[in-house]
């Protein structure tokens, strides 16, 4: 359970006021739980009215408690939540929120955005905490929005001990010298009389606004000192906010200046972080920011219980993100096809706003191995509290997995990442109970690639040339990467090479990136060709091998592709990465999805999105 200041809302009632507090309830069911609200005058520090209130809470059913008090002596009220201590927590530093009951503060307000239909959207939000006046009566100003023409351009520094120094230089968020870059880095600060609001995208002007009212009684204190909040990278409020504004429903709205846009930025202004279905955890070795999405936490109550407890995690490949794979997770969440609904979550190992950023580390292989998957994995036990996981990998999303469970499925992995636990971010274990994995679904999994494919053809043949065109970006969306392979395609004598370079090369299209280095490392295992499949000498309790074969005549005069692949991934992978694992109940036959690629962007001729292969998964997973 938790709180936060701006979840106490203090209205007038004739000649008393209305203490409201919204209790945010998460993993709990209790009751005889006591709210304690305590009323204090600041001349003389003493408590000037003491009322609990004893509640009873249900799982995920957040709550809202009152009192009515005269608070003519009372300055600040403080409110405990579970002040005896009935839900043991490991952590109730989020259970205590204290708010002025003093009248709201003039303020003069004054928003410049890049979209002018924000600017009422804002006020009215502001206008919950402050008593907004014109400019003349104000006891403080707020400005808000980077293209304020009072937001400073030079460095400034505050009289507060020690001192920060912030400013808004070259149209980016600068606190203390550092600069982030990222869209939701924000800053808040208060020097003398004026609250400067400010963000390097609007998502860090929003982030910023809520970290203003997070922090209210120090802001809009009538004898507030200097003081600054700067939203980082690791910023769980500035997060929420990406993560909101860019869901598959808002990425449509985002930056319009309409209505649409409006009423996102009016529900982002106004949602609690915990009401969002994407988390966050943080690796161990560089504090990469990854994203989990906990697909049932959109739907309805009734796909929120399960027959069947175990999670089911889906990852995708190369060239993706967190929402490529959705529409298959919301059919496993919903029983689609099964009429099992499942407990189901889509992790993004690659292709994040916080993985593939200009001033994002160049990942390799061995890292999503050792660092980023087992955080994602220890993630998802941890906000779902279960150990056993079913999981889907597709791709990449397979590989990295195997790999990474020849490490850690036996025996788990001690500070394998951070979550979130509503107040800070704390160190969590990947758990082997008796195993990380229960189920092991692999689609278009590559392996070493001992046998041929176009994509192997080429990157056999001119994968340095590649890399040595690409060699100055550290991260490469998937058309730059096919503009390359497409300039050597003309070095073949043969005009069948020529032309599977080309459809390989044209496959690669789209924004979404990975970096640098873990492409060379693919390239580097289709050059070598050697060396153990992964998942060698794992044992998981049911696993599914799901391989797909592109059509075999192509062209006007029809062309045989290079051996027997989807495109990208040769058979003999998946053939002997099937062979190498320790199946203890149920291993089905491989199976084969003909006439179809790796991916496509029509649905039918991509492996990991045709109808066949999405049934065949959730049957398999639900023991059909």
């Amino acid at each position: 359970m938790s709180i936060k200041t701006s979840d106490v809302t203090i209205k007038k009632q004739g000649n008393k006021k209305n203490i409201t507090a919204l209790i945010t309830v998460e993993k709990v069911t209790a009751s005889n739980i006591v709210i304690d609200f305590r009323g204090t005058n600041t001349q003389s520090g003493k408590v000037t009215i003491n009322e609990s209130k004893i509640i009873s809470v249900s799982q995920y059913q957040n709550q809202n408690v009152s009192v009515l008090w005269d608070t003519n002596s009372t300055d600040f009220v403080s409110i405990t939540v579970d002040f005896t201590n009935v839900v043991a927590e490991t952590d109730d530093k989020n259970n205590y929120a204290r708010k002025s009951t003093n009248d709201p503060i003039n303020a003069y307000i004054e928003v410049t955005t890049d979209y002018p239909v924000l600017e009422n959207a804002i006020k009215n939000f502001l206008g919950q905490y402050v008593n907004s006046v014109s400019q003349g009566s104000q006891e403080v100003n707020i400005y808000v929005g980077r293209k304020n023409s009072n937001i400073p351009k030079v460095l400034q520094e505050t009289n507060e001990k020690p001192k920060q120094r912030w400013g808004l230089i070259n149209n980016i968020v600068n606190f203390n010298s550092k600069s982030e870059g990222l869209p939701y880095n924000g800053i808040v600060v208060r020097s003398g009389t004026n609250i400067y609001v400010f963000g390097n995208e609007i998502d860090g002007d929003l982030a910023a606004l809520r970290k203003l009212v997070d922090n209210q009684e120090f802001y809009f204190s009538k004898s507030g000192n200097d003081r600054v909040d700067y939203v980082s990278e690791e910023n769980l409020g500035g997060l929420f906010v990406f993560d909101y504004l860019h869901t598959d429903e808002n990425q449509a709205k985002y930056r319009k200046n309409n209505a649409n846009f409006a009423k996102v930025v009016e529900n982002v202004l106004n949602s609690d972080v915990s009401t969002l279905a994407i988390k966050r955890v943080l690796t161990t070795n560089d504090n990469t920011s990854l994203r989990i999405k906990h697909i049932n936490a959109e739907l309805g109550p009734k796909f929120r219980e399960f027959i069947n407890p175990q999670p089911v995690v889906l990852a995708r490949g190369l060239w993706s993100n967190l929402f490529t794979w959705e529409k298959l997770a919301k059919e496993i969440a919903q029983g689609v096809g099964t009429g099992k609904p499942r407990d189901t979550w889509l992790i993004e190992i690659t292709g994040g706003p916080n993985t593939e950023c200009v001033n994002c580390p160049n990942y390799n292989f061995s890292e999503l191995t050792d660092y980023y998957w087992p955080a994602l994995i220890s993630g998802v036990q941890t906000y779902s509290n279960k150990t056993n996981v079913t999981y889907i990998g597709f791709s990449n999303g397979c590989r990295v997995a195997l790999r990474s469970l020849e490490k850690y499925q036996n025996t788990g992995k001690q500070n394998a990442g951070y979550y979130h636990n509503g107040s800070d971010w704390r160190l969590i274990n990947l758990t082997a109970n008796p195993r990380v994995i229960d189920t092991f679904v692999a689609v278009g999994c590559p392996g070493t690639f001992h046998g041929d494919s176009p994509f192997a053809m080429v990157a056999r043949d001119y994968g340095n040339n590649i890399l040595q065109e690409l060699a100055s970006n550290s991260h490469l969306p998937a058309t730059d990467v096919g503009i390359a392979a497409r300039n050597q395609c003309y070095r073949y004598f043969f005009n069948t090479s020529k032309t599977i370079c080309y459809a390989a090369a044209s496959s690669l299209v789209g924004n979404d990136s990975v970096s640098y280095n873990l492409l060379r490392n693919y390239i580097d295992w289709v050059r070598n060709g050697n060396g153990s499949q992964p998942g060698t000498g794992l044992t998981v309790n049911n696993f599914l091998m799901i391989y797909g074969r592109i059509p075999q005549n192509q062209g006007f005069f029809g062309w045989v592709p290079p051996g027997v692949s989807d495109g990208v991934v040769p058979y003999e992978d998946s053939l002997e990465i099937d062979n190498s694992i320790t199946v203890l109940n149920r291993h089905d036959d491989r199976v084969r999805i003909d006439s179809v690629y790796h991916t496509s962007s029509r649905e039918q001729e991509s492996l990991p999105d045709r109808s066949d292969t999405k049934q065949i998964i959730k049957n398999f997973i639900n023991g059909g």
